[in-house]
């Protein structure tokens, strides 16, 4: 009995123990209140353009929401978006103006009172003049000179990320009354009349490239050729 006895007493004193630190603990807790969340955003997207992005998001149903706040470059960077009553539960859309580099957003929305939510992680790769110096232009396989015009045959598209290209030369036709003339040649393309061109003339091809998932075409510097 009086082993029990022994065995007992330090037990209790190990519950009175840790009974006041769990006490401790959910005082210090209490002190700070509950943490309180507003609704996360969700369906975030972020498309890339040429020295921009637009994100969207679907906002929540919760009420209490009056900004987003998007977030890039570590936290560095930010854009606030104010929320009205009416934008609840909705679609919403902000463009950035942004230099050409990979971004990593993080969204959140806040209310009046500093709550925030948890954070959406969306990313974009933004292009531009480094982007547009590394494409090239369709390539000609070669051309010919006929009675009716100059006749361009072309190589393959090297990437469906080209669009169509523009050819740009000078219609003699008339040689009273010479014409700039624009001439757009589809992918499907393999060759193209250029009617009226004429022996020692030049003419220009610009590339019209739209990177996937990307926003803005772009255009590749021109290249001229001159008609032998």
């Amino acid at each position: 009995m009086k082993n029990r006895f022994k065995l007992i007493v330090p037990c209790l004193l190990f519950c009175m123990v840790l009974c006041d630190k769990m006490s401790s603990i959910t005082e210090e807790y209490m002190k700070g209140g509950e943490i309180i969340y507003t609704g996360m955003i969700d369906s975030a997207l972020a498309v890339p353009g040429k020295n921009r992005a637009i994100l969207s998001w679907e906002l929540s149903s919760d009420p209490r929401v009056t900004k987003t706040v998007i977030y890039w470059n570590e936290g560095v960077d930010s854009s606030l978006v104010v929320i009205s009553a009416s934008q609840i539960g909705k679609k919403v859309e902000k463009e950035l103006q942004l230099t050409e580099a990979y971004y990593l957003f993080n969204i959140i929305t806040k209310d009046d009172e500093g709550h925030r939510s948890n954070g959406v992680n969306i990313s974009a790769d933004v292009y531009g003049d480094q982007y547009i110096a590394g494409l090239r232009n369709r390539s000609i396989q070669t051309s010919t000179m006929g009675t009716t015009g100059l006749t361009v045959n072309w190589f393959a598209i090297e990437t469906t990320d080209i669009q169509y290209i523009t050819v740009v030369y000078t219609d003699f036709s008339d040689p009273g009354n010479p014409v700039a003339k624009t001439v757009q040649v589809e992918n499907t393309d393999t060759s193209t009349l250029l009617p009226g061109a004429k022996l020692g003339e030049s003419f220009t091809v610009v590339t019209v490239y739209l990177p996937k998932g990307g926003l803005d075409m772009v255009s590749v510097p021109a290249k001229g050729y001159t008609i032998q």
